[in-house]
């Protein structure tokens, strides 16, 4: 069976729009295709990847160059630039290191919500973006866009279709893939994209599941046209699998 999640990963001539938000390939999919040019430079499990956007990421050629910074015992530092017609549309920094001491571990952030949904996803809406084709959709926490609200978190289950492997890729699309906080403040569909995003990885193993996971959004900030988001998602398990700070730009 097609997996176009898997196979998008490593497409380097982007002739697809299927996978599209506004101008450009969705952030979330960028993220990944980093995460997995990273990966196949570093010994170690990623742990902290920060990207800044640019421009959008079109379709054709993506020249994604990286580049080890430092290298320690058990740590290693990388640059990542990707190019379109020699012009920088994404530049980014990830650290990666290996496992240290695990007798201080500890989980203090509980999920907003246990029960994994048993009802089917909600159905494709016009006014989605393209690339929310590929994943499914249950929200269980915060009103929808553009009803004004004052309380600007929500968030719900989500899932990958044709996909149940949870890896550093995976966490990095999903937690890319929701709508914005922010727009539950809004009246009306505004031009937006992320900025920048910075995301933490709770987890060094892939794994696998079929239940989807929980994404919880939340905005702390709106200034100037940009909103200063906060995202965590958990497995279904209740582990937590990453937590982001993204600077969700708010166009006109």
């Amino acid at each position: 069976m097609s997996n176009p999640f898997r196979e998008a990963l490593h497409l380097r001539d982007l002739d697809t729009t299927s996978w599209f938000q506004g101008r450009g390939v969705y952030g979330g999919l960028v993220f990944a295709q980093l995460a997995v040019q990273i990966q196949q430079h570093s010994r170690f499990p990623m742990r902290r990847l920060h990207v800044d956007m640019c421009a959008p990421v079109a379709t054709g050629f993506i020249d994604i160059a990286v580049q080890l910074m430092r290298e320690g015992a058990n740590t290693q530092f990388f640059q990542v630039i990707c190019r379109q017609n020699d012009k920088v549309v994404t530049q980014g920094t990830a650290v990666c290191g290996g496992v240290r001491v695990g007798e201080f571990d500890q989980h203090n952030f509980e999920r907003p919500q246990v029960d994994v949904p048993s009802m089917p996803s909600i159905p494709q809406n016009p006014l989605m973006p393209t690339f929310t084709q590929h994943f499914e959709y249950w929200p269980t926490i915060g009103p929808f866009p553009f009803t004004r609200s004052a309380d600007l978190n929500c968030g719900g289950w989500i899932r990958c279709r044709r996909d149940q492997t949870i890896d550093v890729p995976m966490v990095l699309a999903l937690m890319d893939a929701w709508w914005p906080a922010v727009s539950l403040g809004l009246n009306a569909p505004r031009p937006m994209g992320t900025i920048s995003f910075t995301v933490d990885i709770c987890f060094d193993q892939p794994f696998v599941q079929s239940e989807p996971c929980l994404l919880y959004n939340t905005c702390s900030e709106v200034q100037d046209g940009y909103a200063i988001e906060n995202n965590m998602l958990w497995s279904a398990s209740g582990k937590l699998l990453g937590r982001s700070q993204q600077n969700v730009v708010i166009i006109r």
